[in-house]
């Protein structure tokens, strides 16, 4: 499988890990180089999703800085880092919330700011890994097999986002 990846900031070793053990499935189906479909299965996950989860508007249409990949189609938020799906290729996101020290937290609420206050004081540091496939389709189909029995909910959103075991991407669009 020929891939770019488009890497900002550093990463570490388990992001990539995260990111090609998503992608092991995909990468180890190709026995040819010209199938026209490929498809990726999901893996057991240590928390969060065991399944590729339909976008409803949880992850935004599109990441910004990234809107060249496509809208969002999936989301996988197994490991607590999600990989989100383009049709162009993969998005994996991974942040780091630094919270502020007990003796400033204590500190800032002698001075009376509201803990709504204290909690914005943190610091999250966000890194992204994007994967694109090489020679991709834009309008590529990405087609949802085995659905779940459970569903998603996100606050204000009403529609429930259900998960699929099975994605395949398609670079003919219907």
């Amino acid at each position: 499988m020929k891939l770019t990846a488009n890497y900002k900031n550093l990463i570490n070793r388990h992001t990539l890990c995260c990111l090609f053990i998503c992608l092991y499935n995909f990468s180890s189906a190709q026995k040819a180089p010209n199938i026209s479909c490929k498809s990726i299965t999901t893996i057991p996950a240590f928390n969060g999703s065991n399944s590729f989860i339909e976008n409803i508007g949880q992850y935004g249409t599109s990441m910004s800085g990234y809107e060249n990949m496509g809208n969002i189609q999936f989301g996988y938020e197994g490991l607590d880092m999600p990989v989100l799906f383009t049709p162009k290729g993969l998005i994996h996101l991974q942040r780091k919330i630094e919270k502020i020290s007990h003796a400033e937290e204590e500190k800032l609420e002698k001075q009376g700011l509201p803990e709504a206050e204290i909690e914005r004081r943190r610091k999250i540091t966000d890194r992204v890994i994007s994967t694109e496939w090489i020679g991709a389709n834009p309008t590529a189909e990405i087609i949802k097999e085995n659905k779940t029995t459970d569903y998603h909910t996100y606050g204000m959103l009403t529609a429930k986002a259900f998960g699929y075991k099975k994605l395949t991407y398609s670079p003919y669009a219907l």
